[in-house]
């Protein structure tokens, strides 16, 4: 099959300055600025890590104090610093991590060196919560591996209530570890991921993932909000996703399904259900391996661009689309909800435009 080339994801968008990027997003789409949960209290066996040393002055190294306290094995707590506390390489996260919405800020390279927060746990469930993850992505065009939480082969983690922002990657990075073990089990849910340079969320190699309730804000149109992309690695595979009920505001893609992987399986069991928000594209499919069965339903979606689509399918096979409404001005000329390169979807109760 001969795919049709894509124009529209090149490293563009770059030319306003990231303070006009966001004054414009939030004047647009103020509810995508919440904060991270406030109050939290510190769990009864947690260590703080003000107890080993963090200054939380935004000009003291904490990265050493930081990692001391989550080599503990215990409950990691953060308390609200007086400014955010400054880090200068990645934590590896083992055990629940919560903050009073406390900053953590660090200067990326683009590379894993300066993912924020590193989680490949296997053992109990892992909860991180009440935090504000902060990157220095504001513009750049290269380097894209800064994520602001990395998921390396990590099962049952939930990540909920964090600001993650800023990031010179992926607010939240769903992979495998070294092309041998899946990520599982994880939950993204109402979060606040805006402008990273990457995605909001990459979903690489894993199952039994769920993205809902979020916050998205993605200004530039590099890659998506949301990846659905495998590596090409022998092993990687994207199966039983669910992204429900988030809210966005995208440049470009809010949700691309794309591989450069033919002969590692399918991606199947996709559900996209009750999101709401503007973008160019609100789906665009063009994957090798095929995307197989997935169901939309119930999602709403207004376009940015007149050259934008609700749904733009090529490998995508045995779609079914049901109760979505495309808000799009319909009489924008040679605007159409769909545009299709392989086989008409199953189709119910939506409301598109020119089709």
């Amino acid at each position: 099959m001969s795919l049709p080339r894509d124009r529209s994801n090149g490293q563009t968008g770059f030319e306003l300055s990231r303070r006009t990027l966001l004054r414009a997003t939030a004047a647009a789409c103020p509810l995508l600025l919440a904060p991270a949960r406030a109050g939290v209290t510190r769990p009864a066996n947690a260590v703080s890590v003000t107890d080993v040393g963090a200054k939380g002055d935004g000009v003291a190294d904490d990265t050493a104090a930081i990692q001391s306290a989550h080599s503990m094995g215990r409950p990691v707590f953060y308390p609200k610093p007086p400014k955010a506390y400054r880090i200068t390489r990645s934590i590896q996260v083992s055990s629940d991590t919560s903050g009073d919405s406390a900053t953590i800020h660090v200067e990326q390279s683009g590379t894993l060196k300066h993912v924020i927060f590193d989680v490949s746990t296997t053992g109990a469930p892992l909860t991180i919560g009440g935090m504000v993850l902060e990157g220095s992505y504001s513009g750049q065009t290269t380097g894209e591996y800064s994520h602001g939480i990395n998921l390396a082969g990590a099962e049952n983690v939930t990540i909920a209530g964090n600001v993650i922002r800023n990031v010179r990657g992926d607010c939240v990075y769903v992979g495998s570890q070294e092309a041998r073990k899946a990520s599982s089990g994880i939950v993204i849910e109402n979060n606040t991921l805006e402008n990273p340079f990457r995605c909001n969320v990459a979903v690489v190699c894993g199952s039994n993932v769920k993205i809902s309730g979020n916050r998205i804000s993605k200004p530039s149109d590099y890659v998506a909000a949301i990846d659905f992309e495998p590596n090409k690695n022998g092993f990687d595979f994207v199966r039983d996703v669910a992204v429900i009920g988030n809210q966005f505001d995208a440049a470009g893609y809010f949700i691309y399904l794309t591989s450069a992987a033919p002969g590692q399986g399918r991606m199947t069991g996709l559900v996209f259900k009750n999101n709401s928000g503007r973008a160019k594209i609100f789906c665009r499919g063009n994957a090798e391996p095929m995307v197989v069965s997935p169901l939309f339903d119930g999602n709403s979606f207004e376009a940015t661009d007149r050259d934008g689509r609700m749904f733009y399918f090529a490998g995508v096979k045995s779609a079914r689309l049901t109760n979505n409404v495309d808000k799009t001005n319909c009489l924008w000329l040679g605007y159409k909800s769909l545009q299709l390169y392989d086989e008409i979807p199953q189709m119910s109760a939506n409301q598109f435009c020119g089709n």
